[in-house]
């Protein structure tokens, strides 16, 4: 198969690569930039089919590991700040999340900072399992229970109400006092894959 690549879907493709597997990985991406491929098929005679017709995209962003403890233990290493890929305090205005142990019924919870919306979209077996953020079912309440194997997606609201960006989060470990997550933060804004 030869691959091509573009900037716009049917638009112009130009040859990027070749392979004789049925999958492809594309590692020369920039996040938050949207790629358009298109394939060609050849035979040992070298007759190559017509480009692919469907419209193939990906559109590359940050994912990484985080460890979040309760805020009620250790304040400065509950809360989440997606854009700067980095744990925040849980009051800080830049925490997107943040992660609390509720002693009474004795459970784990993920709450949405100023300006977010949480939604669990439920279990997942992996993390790429989940690919589109849904248009509905956001919180009314603002918090999810922190369910091991369950995925989170996260909705972070612009200081003025019309753009957003998305992020996705998957818990794979609870402890006594802390979640492992992890964490993918759409940059592209609006685009909720």
């Amino acid at each position: 198969y030869d691959i091509y690549r573009g900037t716009a879907c049917g638009g112009e493709y130009v040859y990027f690569a070749s392979t004789t597997d049925t999958f492809f990985v594309d590692d020369n991406v920039i996040n938050g930039n949207t790629y358009y491929y298109a394939i060609a098929a050849y035979d040992q005679d070298e007759l190559q089919s017509d480009l692919s017709y469907e419209c193939i995209f990906d559109t590359p962003r940050p994912e990484g590991v985080v460890v979040l403890y309760d805020y009620n233990q250790f304040p400065n290493e509950a809360g989440f700040d997606f854009s700067s890929q980095s744990r925040v305090r849980w009051d800080s205005p830049s925490s997107d999340i943040y992660f609390e142990y509720y002693l009474s019924n004795q459970t784990f919870y993920l709450n949405a900072g100023p300006n977010t919306d949480i939604q669990d979209f439920g279990y997942a077996d992996s993390f790429t399992d989940v690919g589109w953020a849904p248009e509905q079912g956001w919180s009314d309440l603002g918090y999810a229970e922190v369910i091991l194997g369950h995925v989170y997606i996260i909705r972070i609201w612009e200081s003025n109400f019309i753009h957003y960006n998305y992020a996705k989060l998957r818990v794979n470990q609870i402890g006594s006092d802390f979640a492992r997550l992890e964490w993918a933060y759409q940059i592209d804004r609006d685009n909720p894959e």
